[in-house]
């Protein structure tokens, strides 16, 4: 009995949630400016681009491709997947995410690549029905090269996202 009560209490807990949800749409692009801070061997400052498809499963969760590319005295390439959470409310959406993948620096005569995660979230603003605007989007992005990790690199993204 006291398990039947808490799968109910669990069930009714969850429903509510759907209450508040706003359908969204079914895929989403993402497109805008990208800036890496990391520090490998000194502080670095890039600036670029940052792209990203969203495939939303139902009104909580989808599955994210993400790609980046920053310059500043050479490259910073990210290629990442994986699931985000979002919850979407009239006028905004707020997710988060947990990003598996890999990433490239270098310049025009070497590059290096190695293993990355991006760990965050972000918050879009409605514009209209089909456009919203990324207000920001943070990542923090553990990366292992070389067998070394480095935990010192964040990524902020600003820009349009476009619903189908």
């Amino acid at each position: 009995m006291k398990r039947l009560l808490g799968v109910m209490m669990v069930v009714v807990a969850f429903s509510q949630f759907s209450l508040f949800a706003e359908d969204g749409p079914k895929t989403q692009f993402f497109g805008g400016l990208s800036v890496l801070s990391g520090k490998a061997v000194d502080r670095v400052q890039a600036v670029g681009w940052q792209a990203g498809v969203t495939e939303n499963v139902n009104s909580t969760l989808g599955i994210v491709g993400d790609f980046a590319g920053q310059y500043k005295d050479g490259h910073y390439y990210e290629y990442l997947g994986g699931p985000r959470f979002h919850a979407r409310r009239e006028k905004t959406t707020i997710f988060g995410h947990a990003l598996f993948g890999g990433l490239t620096a270098g310049s025009v005569a070497s590059s290096v690549s190695g293993f990355t995660m991006g760990y965050g979230g972000g918050v879009d603003v409605v514009a209209n029905d089909k456009t919203s605007v990324r207000l920001i989007q943070f990542d923090w992005l553990p990366t292992r090269i070389g067998g070394v990790w480095d935990k010192n690199t964040i990524r902020f993204g600003f820009g349009l996202v476009f619903g189908r």
